[in-house]
């Protein structure tokens, strides 16, 4: 696919975001398809308003500034989302750029891929997805501080990029350069305190309030960890603190697949997109907390791994899926009855797809393999970062 043909792709592919969020967007944006327009309700950001420290927002730091400079030229819920979503259709092109310099044909994945045109405009999940794909790309091309740096600004805006940089750096350190390791994590830990520090300073409770929201939070109805200890058919497999239970669970499992990813990625000399998609696979099956919009990330890796395109149906029959039922259910397309009795099926089925979406990320090399074809390495020709 060329360029230009890539990029109008992407566009028209936007247009439909555009006009399906368009579509619901009703009473000044207290009815609203995304997430945009109510956390502008929420937050109540100004000129005189900032976040963190006059207004709690629950999201890391690089969201909440970002919506508190939109806020000083959108002052109303119209505006707020308007600009929000030029924002990250901006970001969007960019990913076509970024994915664009790999030589596939998987880039129509991104370009038409039903996940960017249900979700490109429903929160600023776009935000934290380019830095990953930067991180990948400089971490692949050697660029091990620039790679840091990237996934810690990601982080900053959500956890889900930050999660690559212990598997990542245990890759440079067990493969031999620990010069690289340490790069690797000085430049997240210089990017992190670079952004965080001058927060925290004034006002640590503000600072803070995002971890101490997420905690408080019960297993919501979307995560598999919700269905697995309150199952459809009845009973709860829990005792205790609900919010804290929660939390103990999806640390300990999150911690326990990174230790594996890290130790396949070692032993099976796997790709830094390879090890990204096992990551944010493992982060999306064990968090407590879910939302569908986080299927948008993980279709990137799409077009940076040689994925089947039977795995690449089934994952967009599963995010449509529950797409239809959860918003379905919530704008009167489905009964809530008949939405509430499916949702945890179609919540198993997307789980049973990212399950073998790990699987492919994590398999060790066919000796029938070409290095080119390895998951998690650029297809030929290899990546030119001067293109």
């Amino acid at each position: 696919m060329s360029p230009r043909a890539a990029y109008t792709c992407t566009v028209a592919t936007l247009c439909v975001a555009g006009l399906l969020q368009l579509a619901i967007y009703r009473h000044g944006g207290h009815t609203a398809l995304g997430d945009i327009p109510g956390r502008f309700f929420a937050w109540r950001l100004g000129p005189h308003s900032l976040p963190y420290i006059d207004r709690p927002v629950e999201y890391p730091p690089v969201i909440g500034l970002l919506a508190y400079l939109v806020a000083l030229f959108g002052r109303t819920a119209g505006w707020f989302f308007l600009l929000t979503a030029l924002f990250s259709a901006a970001l969007a092109l960019v990913m076509t750029g970024l994915l664009g310099r790999y030589d596939t044909p998987r880039l129509t994945r991104w370009v038409v891929g039903l996940p960017v045109a249900l979700y490109a405009f429903h929160n600023w999940d776009l935000v934290a997805m380019v830095p990953l794909v930067l991180g990948i790309t400089a971490f692949e091309s050697g660029s091990d501080g620039a790679a840091g740096a990237w996934l810690a600004l990601g982080m900053s805006a959500k956890v889900f990029p930050g999660l690559l940089i212990p598997p990542l750096a245990a890759k440079r350190w067990f493969d031999g350069d620990r010069r690289g390791a340490i790069r690797l994590v000085v430049g997240a830990v210089v990017v992190t305190l670079a952004i965080n520090v001058p927060i925290a300073v004034a006002s640590w409770d503000g600072w803070s309030y995002p971890a101490r929201f997420q905690g408080a939070r019960h297993a919501t109805w979307g995560s598999l960890l919700s269905w697995v200890t309150s199952p459809p058919w009845g009973g709860r497999w829990t005792v205790g603190d609900p919010a804290q239970v929660a939390n103990v669970a999806a640390a300990g499992l999150l911690a326990a697949g990174l230790v594996t990813i890290s130790y396949l990625g070692v032993r099976r000399r796997l790709g830094a997109a390879a090890i990204g998609m096992a990551t944010v696979g493992v982060f999306m099956l064990t968090n407590k907390v879910y939302s569908p919009n986080y299927d948008l990330w993980l279709v990137p890796f799409f077009v940076l791994l040689p994925i089947g395109r039977r795995y690449w149906i089934a994952f967009c029959a599963a995010d449509l899926a529950v797409f239809v039922v959860v918003f379905g259910r919530f704008h009167g397309l489905l009964t809530r009855h008949l939405g509430a009795e499916l949702v945890p099926y179609v919540i198993f089925a997307r789980a049973v797809v990212v399950v073998a979406l790990i699987a492919i990320a994590l398999r060790p090399l066919r000796p029938e393999d070409s290095p080119e074809r390895a998951p998690g390495r650029p297809e030929v020709p290899r990546l030119d970062l001067a293109r």
